[in-house]
């Protein structure tokens, strides 16, 4: 009793994330920037467990100037993210100037991020918002609570574009851009995105998370 015990464990050495030559879904690009759709299941960036095969190693190959952005060597030009397993639009800067812009100004310069869901049974209320306060556990797990002291506000808009028998199309907008906000936002809806087992979802039709990004204008 009384005893304390501190161990400290090296770091591992961190690569610096290389080329492949992996398939791109290019959607605009100028000098400046890098817009892409993003595939389902692809990581964003290289991290422990994931080296290869990530979205930053195939846009390296395609534009080997991201290295150039900044000292991250793992995240050239990133300005915001993806979950891996949710596709869609992603913008990249290619340019230290263009990436200072966009980080600075993200919040105001963002006017609309939407999303298509496709979740589990029919949602009744043709459109609303979702509030709450979210936040993520060391298990990183994101968990929604209505205490302001339990995490950061988090607002989501929907509204419904289809009704299928068992699932229904929304057009989610986001007014903050938390970590899960949108799957964990549905599952308090009581509708989990389909192919969402780590919140709620019961079934998979379409082997993947219904989740795309189809709007980002800024």
């Amino acid at each position: 009793p009384g005893d304390v015990i501190d161990i400290e464990l090296p770091k591992p050495p961190q690569p610096e994330a290389v080329a492949e030559d992996i398939p791109i879904d290019v959607v605009f690009e100028d000098e400046h920037l890098l817009i892409v759709n993003k595939a389902a299941g692809m990581v964003v960036h290289p991290a422990f467990g994931n080296w290869t095969g990530t979205l930053v190693n195939g846009l390296l190959h395609h534009a080997d100037q991201l290295s150039d952005v900044d000292d991250d060597v793992m995240r050239p030009g990133i300005v915001h993210r993806l979950d891996k397993d949710t596709s869609g639009l992603m913008v990249y800067a290619k340019t230290q100037k263009a990436k200072d812009i966009l980080q600075k100004n993200w919040n105001t310069a963002v006017q609309e991020r939407s999303y298509l869901a496709i979740v589990e049974g029919k949602v009744p209320k043709d459109e609303g918002i979702i509030k709450s306060y979210l936040k993520e556990t060391s298990a990183l797990m994101v968990y929604s609570s209505q205490n302001p002291e339990h995490g950061s506000l988090s607002i989501t808009n929907y509204k419904v574009l289809r009704r299928a028998a068992r699932y229904t199309m929304l057009k989610v907008d986001l007014e903050t851009g938390r970590k899960n906000q949108v799957r964990v936002h549905m599952n308090d809806l009581g509708h989990p995105v389909i192919g969402d087992k780590k919140y709620g979802a019961k079934t998979d039709p379409i082997d993947r998370l219904g989740l795309h990004a189809y709007i980002l204008a800024f």
